[in-house]
């Protein structure tokens, strides 16, 4: 795990719908998942894009 990330490009590789990103902990998923959940509505998740204004700094707020 990194103390910070300011530029995340992910890999273009094929990835499972959901799985857990190793540089932050954190569980990702794919675009077609999050539509799907959408279309479902789908309750308790809370989805953030990963493009260029994404950042990774767990202790931004300390």
């Amino acid at each position: 795990m990194y103390d910070r990330i300011d530029r995340f490009v992910p890999a273009d590789i094929a990835y499972p719908a959901l799985f857990v990103c190793i540089e932050t902990g954190a569980l990702f998923c794919t675009e077609s998942l999050k539509r799907e959940s959408e279309v479902r509505v789908l309750k308790g998740l809370k989805f953030q894009p990963i493009d260029d204004k994404y950042k990774y700094d767990p202790f931004a707020g300390l």
